[in-house]
């Protein structure tokens, strides 16, 4: 028998989130967090294998069937950060584990270094922590990232003409996956539009971002 997935809604005080639950209601409480661009079903094949766990796997802000942040809002650690927490207290989680990979792992040492007292165990997957830039040049940097964000007002998001060459584009982009992982991530993350398939992720995330923390700043999270 295949494990029970429920698709839930979650109203925040800030904005609705999509996520899948899965496992025992009685089970260790976990967080999962999908990486950049990707969506819950990134923990699609790994949850069920993982018994004894009651699982909240979410699609970010911006990402899969969540809602968009409003005009002139971004994505930053912080926001993301807020936004588990909020998971949390509506699932009345006090205390929960975090699995994270790559931008979900980032995430997930922000809040267990934030409140190490909450988190009970951190699993990460391809990614513990930004790459920093040296200090200098962070003007410059911000100038760029303030004028990219001009920039996307002006552009339109991609239309694949076939669900076949959207999965390939996934599959060579960025951060390179299989097909059986492209097509995972298709189920969840594209819609049909006029002229062919879209992803459903906000433009905005693919914006630099205007100030990231020193590499001692980053390490006062991992300590804790």
């Amino acid at each position: 028998m295949s494990p029970v997935v429920e698709e839930v809604r979650l109203s925040l005080p800030h904005i609705e989130l999509a996520a899948h639950m899965s496992g025992p209601p009685d089970g260790l409480p976990v967080i999962a967090l999908h990486g950049w661009l990707d969506n819950a079903n990134s923990f699609a094949r790994l949850a069920p294998k993982l018994p004894g766990l009651r699982i909240a796997a979410l699609d970010f802000a911006g990402h899969g069937h969540s809602d968009h942040r409003p005009r002139g809002a971004g994505y930053s650690l912080a926001d993301y950060a807020f936004d588990v927490l909020c998971v949390a207290e509506q699932l009345g989680w006090e205390r929960f584990a975090l699995l994270g990979h790559s931008l979900g792992a980032i995430v997930s040492v922000v809040i267990a270094g934030s409140f190490p007292e909450r988190v009970t165990h951190l699993a990460l997957i391809d990614g513990i922590m930004l790459r920093n830039g040296p200090v200098e040049g962070t003007a410059e940097r911000m100038g760029q990232a303030l004028q990219a964000q001009l920039d996307l007002q002006h552009k339109r998001k991609s239309v694949h003409p076939t669900l076949e060459r959207a999965i390939e584009a996934r599959m060579k982009g960025m951060v390179a996956v299989s097909r059986e992982a492209a097509e995972l991530l298709a189920q969840r993350g594209l819609m049909p539009v006029p002229g062919g398939y879209s992803w459903r992720s906000d433009s905005r995330l693919t914006l630099p971002s205007p100030l990231r923390l020193t590499d001692e700043q980053a390490m006062s999270f991992i300590r804790r």
